[in-house]
């Protein structure tokens, strides 16, 4: 698809599937029994019309057989054809398994890092998928957090090379469309996740428990 043909396809669509293109779900409830189910879109908060074949990506599929099912039913059944993107959490390494990124960044081979996040890119893609949740880019300077082992650690020069090179192992020549065998890496994490109090995610917890009272007040 060229830009005008993008443009167009974008010019087409309501304000309602514009938003929903944003959106991204769990694979599980486009799975088996419950492909395209629209049981839950009550309990996710979504009005009780709303079309889950209208949304931009899922996310924690990996088995290529489900996710070919899962596109042809979108691509079947959507009005406007737009194929979902489908995305994964490939932290350091896919089927081959490599060192953890601390370990990795921590070696400052960052040649080998690339071509270590060359070979996640290509098993994902002939997998199927698009778009890796990675490289995680937290500057952990707390050992007691359960998430420093994802991140390249403390040093921001360190995190700096480290990111240019994952990244490029996923994607290929920087400033180039991204080629076969290669995949989108989609940086992590936004914004400031990497600083909890003695290795407790206290934001997060805040967030949740208000979350819950919030419904409670509500309905």
């Amino acid at each position: 698809m060229n830009e005008q043909e993008l443009k167009r396809l974008a010019a087409s669509l309501t304000l309602a599937e514009k938003v929903a293109q944003t959106i991204q779900l769990n694979g599980d409830l486009f799975t088996e029994n419950n492909v395209m189910n629209t049981g839950p879109t009550k309990e996710l908060g979504f009005p009780e019309d709303f079309d889950l074949r209208t949304i931009g990506s899922i996310y924690n599929v990996n088995d290529p057989v489900k996710l070919k099912k899962i596109q042809e039913k979108i691509m079947a059944e959507s009005r406007h054809k737009i194929p979902l993107l489908f995305m994964s959490d490939v932290i350091y390494g896919f089927r081959t398994i490599f060192p953890i990124p601390l370990a990795q960044a921590g070696s400052y081979d960052f040649s080998l890092i690339q071509k270590a996040a060359a070979v996640s890119a290509k098993e994902s893609y002939l997998s199927g998928l698009h778009v890796l949740f990675s490289p995680m880019l937290d500057l952990v300077r707390d050992p007691r957090w359960g998430r420093v082992m994802e991140s390249p650690g403390e040093d921001v020069y360190t995190a700096k090379e480290f990111a240019k090179h994952v990244v490029n192992g996923y994607q290929g020549e920087v400033g180039k469309v991204i080629p076969e065998e290669h995949v989108g890496a989609c940086i992590k994490h936004f914004a400031a996740y990497g600083a909890p109090e003695a290795g407790r995610e206290y934001n997060m917890n805040i967030y949740h428990r208000t979350k819950r009272q919030l419904k409670q007040i509500v309905y």
